[in-house]
C-alpha cells in the first residue's frame, strides 16, 4: 500500500532498513495479528507491535482493561488499530498469533478451526530455568505439529520475559516483511540460570500426522 507524507516522517528510521524499506512497512500496516496473554511478555509484545505499524492488533488478556485501557498504545501509533479479541473471529483473519504467559489454558481461541487457513505462531514460555520462544511460520505447519504443546502457563523472571516478548514481537515483524521461508520453525531458548543469559536455538520438524484438524491440509 502506498505510504502517505505523514507515514514516511512516522516511519523513516524503519523505512531506510534495507531489510524493511517502504514496500515492508506497506506490509506490516496490512497485517492483522492477535496477541494472548498478560503480564511482561505481554505488555512489550504489544508495544513493539503497535509501535512499528501493524495495522490491526487484537488483544486477548486475562488482565482486566480498564476504560481507555488501550489508550496508550494508540497514543504510540494512529495507524495501529486496537481492540479486544472476538472468539467468533476466524482464524484466517490473522496473519500471527502470539501468545504469551497469563493467558486461560482452558479457552480457545476459535469455536471451529477445521479447514482454516494458517497463520504463523509464536509462544513464549518458561520457567525458573529457562524462557522458550517457539516459532512456527505458517508455512511450516503448526506448533502441535511439531512438539507437544506448551504449558503456557509458565513464567520466568520479568526482565527476561519482557525480553522475550520483544523479540517474539521482532520475529513477527521480520516475517511479515520478509520472503516466506526465511524464518524457520524452531526454539529460542533463554537460560536464566548462569551469568549472563544466554539464546540457543533449536530446529523444529514436523510430525507426519497432524493432531490439530485445521492442519490435515499441510503438505
Amino acid at each position: 500500500m502506498p505510504l502517505r507524507d505523514e507515514q514516511i516522517d512516522l516511519y523513516s528510521r524503519q523505512i531506510i532498513l534495507r531489510e524493511l524499506g517502504g514496500i515492508g512497512q506497506g506490509r506490516l500496516l496490512e497485517a492483522r495479528c492477535l496477541l494472548r496473554g498478560s503480564g511482561p511478555a505481554f505488555a512489550s509484545a504489544a508495544t513493539y507491535l503497535a509501535g512499528a505499524g501493524i495495522g490491526r492488533l487484537d488483544l486477548a488478556t486475562s488482565t482486566e482493561l480498564p476504560p481507555l485501557g488501550f489508550a496508550p498504545l494508540e497514543e504510540r501509533n494512529p495507524d495501529c488499530r486496537l481492540a479486544e479479541f472476538e472468539p467468533s473471529t476466524p482464524r484466517d483473519d490473522y496473519d500471527v498469533l502470539i501468545e504469551t504467559p497469563g493467558c486461560d489454558a482452558t479457552g480457545k481461541f476459535f469455536p471451529d478451526t477445521a479447514g482454516t487457513a494458517r497463520c504463523g505462531e509464536i509462544v513464549i514460555e518458561g520457567d525458573s530455568q529457562a524462557i522458550r520462544l517457539h516459532v512456527v511460520p505458517a508455512t511450516e505447519g503448526c506448533l502441535d505439529c511439531l512438539m507437544e504443546p506448551p504449558p503456557g502457563s509458565g513464567a520466568g523472571p520479568t526482565t527476561e520475559m519482557a525480553m522475550a516478548g520483544t523479540m517474539a514481537a521482532l520475529t513477527a515483524l521480520r516475517w511479515l516483511t520478509t520472503k516466506p521461508g526465511t524464518i524457520r520453525a524452531q526454539t529460542q531458548q533463554l537460560d536464566v540460570s548462569g551469568s549472563p543469559p544466554t539464546w540457543m536455538s533449536t530446529s523444529l520438524r514436523r510430525m507426519p500426522v497432524c493432531p490439530r484438524p485445521c492442519r490435515t491440509t499441510v503438505a
